[in-house]
């Protein structure tokens, strides 16, 4: 079951930082070489600049809202999510109570979008419930960003593990993420 929501994180530079972007194309242009994206957000500059100085913050969200959720904008990464997703668990066998936990876990904290168990394999080395980073090299050797891994183990010893994704995508956010997961669940 989908659970719509809309999120939406603005960081306070985002405000004074608005106000170096140029406000026409050409200028726009020279100041993001290879960016053209002008289209998108010069409008949407004039905009947020209205709104921002006339204090009207909701139009001024909205308008952050409309724009592409991948977008970095004046510093601000606009994290917008449309829905989120139950966990899943594609694999047969879990440690006692290991569903339960990561349902709790996504049921609780409205930034995660979704989580999903991952395989067996090495589930040895785990030592304790709890959260950690792990950047991850897909079938074909590609690299891709820290993820976010949760570790379970239950009564019995038995160990899981599973992948938490969030609306935040940089490394600061996830670190973050982490900490807070850690002080809130991990053991």
């Amino acid at each position: 079951m989908a659970v719509d929501t809309l999120l939406c994180t603005v960081g306070t530079s985002f405000l004074g930082n608005l106000n170096n972007i140029p406000a026409d194309r050409e200028n726009y242009l020279n100041s993001k070489p290879g960016r053209d994206l002008g289209e998108i957000f010069l409008p949407a500059v004039q905009k947020l600049k209205e709104y921002r100085d006339a204090g009207r913050w909701e139009a001024l969200g909205e308008t952050l809202a409309s724009l592409p959720e991948s977008a970095m904008f004046c510093g601000a990464e606009i994290n917008s999510i449309a829905s989120r997703s139950e966990p899943s668990f594609p694999q047969h066998h879990y440690p006692g109570k290991f569903k339960e936990y990561v349902n709790k876990i996504w049921k609780e904290t409205p930034w995660i979008t979704t989580c999903y168990s991952v395989d067996y394999a090495g589930q040895r080395a785990i030592k304790g419930t709890g959260f950690h980073l792990r950047e991850h090299h897909d079938e074909g050797g590609t690299h891709h960003p820290d993820r976010i891994i949760g570790t379970y183990i239950d009564r019995n010893n038995f160990k899981g593990r599973f992948v938490v994704n969030t609306t935040g995508r940089s490394r600061e956010d996830l670190v973050w993420a982490v900490d807070y997961l850690n002080r809130k669940y991990g053991s």
